[in-house]
C-alpha cells in the first residue's frame, strides 16, 4: 500500500523542491537586477 503512494509523494516532493529552487533563483535574479538598477 505504501509503495503505491510513493511515486505520488515523490512527485509532490520533487515539484516542491523545484518550486523552492525557482523561488531562490528569482530572489537572486531580483537582487542582482536591483543592484544593477534595472528595475522596471
Amino acid at each position: 500500500m505504501l509503495v503505491k503512494h510513493l511515486p505520488k509523494l515523490w512527485k509532490i516532493h520533487n515539484s516542491s523542491v523545484i518550486l523552492d529552487n525557482t523561488k531562490k533563483q528569482d530572489r537572486v535574479r531580483y537582487r542582482s537586477v536591483k543592484e544593477s538598477g534595472f528595475i522596471r
